[in-house]
Formats: C-alpha cells, structure tokens, sequence
C-alpha cells in the first residue's frame, strides 16, 4: 500500500500509524486504508523495530489535520510505539483520534491525561468494522482545519491552546482576524477541573460574574444553556465578539480563566434547540436529556461488565450529532434507597438498569444489611417508587435477564420500558444499548431506537432465549416519541 502525499490534494490529511508483525493492527488497516484513502489523504506510517519513526514522522506530521493511532495490546507493546504518540502530541494542529483495537487496558498516560479532549473509539471485531469508519469519519476536521481555525457551520468548531513551542502568539494573532459564522451568537462549552460527581451547579452564577468581568461584558449578557455530560462542562451563549475576546485571553493563558478552574474552551453553533434562546416552538431553552445509568453487582453475584456498558454509551454518546442534549449519571453498587434518591435528584429522562435478574422477574440490588449481599425486589415495589416518583422518567431500560415482567409492571406508570424475556451476556448488553443509544443521539424515536437494538443483537447471534420486549404505557405510541433533536 503507497502512502498518498497529503500536499497533492485539498483533502483533509490523515496520518494512520499502526505496529508492522501485529495481526489485529495490520488486518484493521487493510479495511481503514481501503474506506478512507478514496475520500482523504492518507499516509500510512508503520512501527517497525530499529526504526526512526519520529524523523520518518516529522514531515508527515507538519502538513497532517489528524493522527489515528491503533492501539492493541501488541502495538503498544513496541518500542516506538510511546515515542510516535509523543511526537504527535507535540502537533496540537492536529486531531488525535487513538483507535483501541480489541483491547479494553489503559490508554499511555500521555493520552490518558486528555480526558474528554479525544474521542474514545473502540474495535473488537469485525462487525465493529462499519460503526467504527463511521465514528473516525465524524471525529476528523475538515481540510485546513487548525487549532485556531476550526471554524465548521456544520459541526462544532474547536479552538486548542497551543503549546509556547509550537507557536502559539501566532496563533493568537491569527484568532484576531477569524470570521466568525452567522447567527452572531455562539455557545461556548467551558471545561472545569471538576469531577462531575462532585460538581455543584449552584457555581455557574459566579462562573458567568467571573467571565463577564474577563471580557468587561455584564453576567445578565451570557446565558447558561445547559450542561454537557461527564466532565463538568457549562454551555453559556455569548455574541461574537464577547467569544472572541474569551479566545484570545484562553490561547494566551490567562490567570484568570485558570482561576475560574476553566482547562478547555471550545465553541460550538447554536442548534435549533439554543439559538436565540428559544427552541423551535419559541419556549424556553431545551434542558439536557438526563440519562441515569444504575449499576448493581452485589457480592455473591456472578461479576457482569458493567464498565465495559457505561464505557461504550459513553463513547457512544461522544460521537453523536446530539451529544450536547444528553447528560449521562452513573450510580454504582446501587441499594433500593439510592433509586429513591436518585429520582428525587436527577429527575431524569431515562433510566438505565444494568445487573442481574432472577427467573421469578426479581432485579438484584445491592445490600448494605449485616451480611452484604443480594436484595431481591419484586415488580410491585418498583412499580410503586415509578408511581410515586417516575412523573419525569419517559423511558426505562432493564439490561438484565429475566426483566420482563418488571418492564410489564413498570409500564402501567412510564410511557415506554425494555425488559428482557431471557437470559442476557454481556457482549448482548453491551450491543444493544450501543445501538440503542446511538439511535437516540441521531434523533431517532424509541421504537426506531429498540429496533436498533435488537437488530445489534441478532447481527452478532443471541440466544433464541433471548428476545427484548418493549413495552407501553396504554395509550403511548414509542413511534412518536423523541427524546432529542
């Protein structure tokens, strides 16, 4: 395979660096180079053992918009493979998309420290083949695209801080003269130094007082709009020229943005939920779906991957055209109390149970009794708590075997539920809420969603055992129900 010279054409250029000897990198590159190479510039840069691989990368790198890395087990086990990452990182022009290829380990610390500000993709197989050409192709910037310039009415556009190595008064001097696209009013995504668990929103009126002051505008000027999901990241709307002078003072550092605890700015249009400050209907701005995820696998259970699930719908959720509308909660070791709570706090959208069920239609939760252990409840007692306390819950999903009958009883109180009949691994799991939520990232209604679903599922083989049940409350159509545009 010739690499392609990224300077011969105006497509966006794509540096795909992958281990020479690993079979899993090497079979995945054929399927990336054969899907990418006729729509981009694509240079293939190998790890071989005793070669230079950062002189070799040094001038690819300088006309690259991204960086796609495969990370299996034996990949980044090679030498060269720390050193390629690091000499990519030092090229903050470029989008770094890492590419976890049947591997669920730790990511290099160098990428690790990232967080949120690269896309988490995973392959496992090659029935992940498709989705995963998918999500590379919506995490890349367009052609010309810099740290400074992302400037993309379609999607979101993106403005790095640049490293003092890599030029960054240049790039601020550059950001003076960025036409900003139309409406004049954008919403800035503000990332905190803050653990979402532990973050009180009561801080965003002193966030805005604190940015107002920054770019001498008044706090009543910008509007919160909302909240994005796992890290702490505030959405507040602003004109043009209010975002570009938060711009500038971010590329250069300032003391006073790290006070506030900002570590990432980036700038997204409004969509028709935010832009003006109304939703199509002329209401109020539309408030993120929240998605709580409950997660139980008492002691003396058998151990279900219930990281690997929140990890997929998390990445998921990344690489949606709504990301912005879902909040996601996760609540671990959950006790029949902490349900009650978590209504009561939350007052989410979806609720999303994953652990085990018993063949009598029991859900297992936690037990913080004498001996810890199993608590089994029956379809009536949660029933109940839906009845008292699901007035905002439009959605259930019961990831767990033997759930039918609680779908059955908690739909007489919510309009749609998803139960299983049968018995449900994790690799079923993992497939049909992937696919579920997916669906619902796009736009797609709950009945659209389930079909998807269950669609996940037979591609990949289920048991005959198995068949997911969507349930209704009565006079409820799933086929009319959207949960975000």
């Amino acid at each position: 395979m010739q690499p392609q010279d990224p300077h011969s054409t105006g497509q966006t250029s794509i540096v795909l660096c992958y281990a020479h000897g690993c079979r899993p990198d090497e079979d995945l590159v054929r399927e990336l180079y054969a899907a990418l190479a006729p729509e981009f510039a694509l240079q293939l840069l190998e790890l071989r053992d005793g070669h230079d691989v950062v002189e070799e990368m040094s001038a690819a790198i300088a006309a690259a918009d991204a960086f796609i890395v495969l990370l299996s087990r034996g990949g980044l086990q090679h030498p060269a493979a720390a050193s390629a990452i690091d000499e990519a990182l030092r090229h903050p022009q470029m989008a770094m998309i890492p590419v976890r290829v049947a591997y669920d380990g730790p990511l290099p610390t160098a990428l690790d420290r990232l967080g949120d500000r690269i896309p988490r993709i995973s392959w496992r197989n090659d029935r992940d083949t498709p989705s995963l050409i998918g999500q590379i192709k919506r995490a890349l910037p367009r052609a010309g695209a810099t740290a400074a310039g992302m400037l993309d009415p379609r999607e979101q556009f993106l403005f790095a801080a640049a490293s003092a190595e890599s030029g960054q008064d240049a790039l601020v001097g550059r950001s003076t003269t960025l036409a900003m696209p139309n409406p004049a009013r954008v919403v800035v995504a503000l990332t905190l130094a803050a653990d979402f668990a532990d973050f009180d929103p009561d801080v965003v009126p002193r966030l805005l007082e604190g940015l107002g002051r920054i770019i001498d505008r008044p706090a009543s000027a910008l509007r919160h709009v909302g909240f994005d999901y796992g890290s702490v990241v505030v959405l507040i709307e602003m004109d043009e020229d209010s975002a570009r002078g938060l711009l500038e003072r971010y590329l250069r550092r300032d003391a006073a943005l790290s006070q506030l605890g900002i570590t990432r700015l980036e700038y997204r249009l409004p969509t028709d939920d935010m832009r003006g400050g109304e939703t199509r209907s002329g209401s109020a701005v539309a408030e993120p779906v929240q998605i709580l995820f409950l997660a139980a696998n008492p002691r003396h259970t058998r151990p279900l991957e219930l990281d690997r699930e929140v990890r997929n719908i998390q990445e998921v959720l990344r690489a949606v055209d709504l990301r912005h509308r879902f909040e996601l909660k996760q609540e671990w070791a959950v006790r029949l109390d902490d349900l009650r709570r978590c209504l009561l706090q939350y007052k989410p959208a979806i609720v999303h149970f994953s652990g085990h069920g018993t063949k009598a239609g029991e859900l297992l939760f936690a037990d913080d009794g004498v001996a810890p252990s199993a608590r089994p409840v029956e379809p009536a007692s949660l029933s109940g708590l839906f009845r008292i306390l699901g007035g905002d819950v439009r959605f259930v999903i019961l990831n767990a075997c033997f759930s039918e009958p609680q779908a059955v009883a908690i739909a007489r109180h919510v309009p749609c539920v998803v139960g299983m009949s049968g018995q449900i691994d994790d690799d079923n799991s993992l497939a049909f809420s992937g696919a579920l939520y997916q669906a619902l990232g796009y736009g797609k209604d709950l009945h659209t969603a389930f079909e998807l679903g269950c669609h996940a599922i037979d591609s990949q083989g289920r048991s005959p055992q198995l068949v997911p049940r969507l349930l209704r409350q009565d006079g409820c159509d799933p086929g009319s129900i959207v949960l975000a545009r």
